[in-house]
């Protein structure tokens, strides 16, 4: 995990079931000025400490995978939750011979007029992103802020179909934030002609109720809540 100034985040995205299949588990630490560290340690976490590079996320993200020692390696965000599904996936993803890399369908959660839910239509789903793989040196990201596989890493690569990561960034920032966000990052390379997952009100789109299985998510979104 990347991380920085998260820990609030940590407890909600390494919650004890995900923990409970991890044999490595590492925080890539960024220059935290709050507490990451000693949080990441409290729940069993090897800490790494490693400024933010100036090439961005996807160098970063890197960095985070070629640091376990496991032999497959699951990146997440700290906005991020491991859902249900893909907990108990992730044992026969990583069995299988024909893949060396697995891209995750990532779905984003909001509150709207009709409650709790998550985007159900393109561009918020389903959001593939390269985040299970077996360790190998050649596996590289790249990106300064949306980060994505680089085309040189090997091997091949799936989808885990039927399984999903739950991003909280919509939900834990206001629209006055990601109003913010998006000024603060025009111009920015990789960042142009995405600005409607962040201002996603503006756009119709479909919402979908989170399964009653999910636990995880549940309880990330009760976590947040005041």
């Amino acid at each position: 995990m990347m991380a920085q100034d998260a820990a609030h985040l940590l407890p909600i995205a390494l919650a004890p079931d995900l923990l409970a299949i991890i044999d490595d588990l590492v925080v890539l630490d960024g220059g935290s000025r709050d507490s990451t560290p000693d949080v990441a340690r409290s729940l069993g976490a090897r800490v790494v400490h490693a400024p933010f590079p100036a090439d961005g996320f996807g160098a970063q993200q890197t960095r985070a995978a070629h640091a376990s020692r496991a032999d497959w390696v699951l990146i997440l965000d700290a906005d991020e939750v491991a859902t249900s599904l893909l907990i108990s996936a992730i044992p026969d993803l990583i069995r299988t011979r024909r893949h060396t890399g697995w891209w995750l369908p990532r779905r984003w959660v909001v509150r709207s007029d009709d409650g709790l839910g998550w985007l159900d239509a393109p561009p918020h789903w389903p959001d593939l992103q390269p985040r299970l793989a077996r360790r190998v040196d050649g596996v590289r990201y790249v990106g300064e802020i949306h980060q994505t596989l680089a085309s040189s890493s090997p091997g091949s690569w799936g989808i885990a179909r039927g399984s999903s990561l739950a991003h909280l960034d919509l939900l834990l920032n206001s629209r006055e934030a990601r109003e913010a966000k998006v000024l603060g990052r025009s111009g920015t390379p990789g960042f142009a002609g995405t600005e409607s997952f962040y201002l996603w009100e503006d756009h119709p789109t479909r919402i979908a109720a989170i399964p009653g299985e999910e636990h995880q998510v549940h309880r990330a979104i009760r976590s947040l809540d005041p």
